[in-house]
């Protein structure tokens, strides 16, 4: 229903309609590439507005959307892009991502291996709509990682890696899966060195999703203490640190002492304290007069 008055919308555009709507599409490009995704993202929701079936804006639009963690707006976004243009792989490859995210993997692997499928070469991408050669690399170690962590099938995904590699042994997204493999199978040691390898190959790799880092950490029910909020923490440690504060021995610290004959041997400060002259040597006697 909504899609067919979408359609609707869009066939009634007319050739100046097109060509204004192209050159606000070029003008959002440009913010989106110089990282302006919010001014970006205002041009292309207009655009969307007059042609909600511009597949350039859906898709970009779907990009920012998912960078920004909306995930059920870049998934709306992408499966309408690839209605509108269902043989472009590429835009499988992006909605399978998000579909993984929303933990959906088994219509996530479809799409994976759609894109794997329809994969024809190197030049894939340039001549024809085909995915190019890095997303089709990223759609197998995608796969690889469904079946080692979702159908814990190890051997699969092993294989799955090793194709990827042998066409590009420094491909990062197959190798840092592949880590998680080896932490998998308890080799720890492998698994680290890989890992230093996969940030060397790539120094922004650990602000990135990583399941190798994310198997170093047990889920919260795992943990071996509870979970207590900063504030009551903070209630019971300055409760503690009030009574504390009024003990003797707390203004009685050594360092304190040391400060006090360092004063009186160079005559800093004024007056000592009576208590000085009472702990210092004898009292002087009385004078009998």
């Amino acid at each position: 229903g909504d899609v067919e008055e979408e359609f609707k919308v869009h066939d009634k555009l007319t050739a100046d309609d097109h060509e204004k709507l192209h050159a606000m599409v070029q003008q959002a490009h440009t913010l989106h590439s110089n990282h302006d995704d919010k001014g970006a993202e205002e041009i292309y929701e207009k655009v969307l507005e007059a042609d909600p079936l511009d597949f350039e804006c859906l898709t970009n639009l779907g990009k920012i959307s998912y960078s920004g963690g909306d995930l059920p707006r870049a998934r709306e976004l992408f499966e309408k892009a690839v209605v509108v243009k269902p043989e472009k792989e590429k835009t499988m490859y992006h909605l399978a991502i998000v579909l993984y995210d929303q933990r959906e993997t088994d219509r996530a692997k479809i799409l994976f291996e759609q894109v794997v499928q329809g994969y024809t070469g190197p030049k894939s991408g340039i001549i024809g709509e085909s995915a190019d050669t890095n997303t089709f690399h990223n759609s197998i170690a995608m796969l690889g990682l469904i079946h080692q962590s979702v159908l814990q099938d190890v051997d699969k995904a092993e294989k799955l890696y090793q194709v990827v590699l042998k066409q590009n042994g420094d491909h990062v997204l197959t190798l840092d899966h592949k880590c998680a493999l080896y932490a998998l199978k308890g080799e720890a040691d492998e698994a680290a060195k890989l890992h230093r390898k996969v940030c060397g190959l790539d120094p922004n790799h650990t602000r990135k999703v990583c399941p190798y880092l994310d198997s170093l950490f047990p889920p919260q029910q795992r943990l071996m203490h509870p979970v207590q909020p900063l504030t009551t923490r903070l209630e019971n440690e300055s409760e503690k640190f009030a009574v504390g504060s009024r003990k003797k021995h707390w203004t009685n610290h050594p360092w304190r002492s040391f400060v006090k004959k360092l004063t009186r041997m160079f005559g800093g400060g004024g007056a000592p304290p009576p208590d000085a002259a009472e702990g210092g040597g004898p009292k002087p006697k009385p004078v009998v007069v």
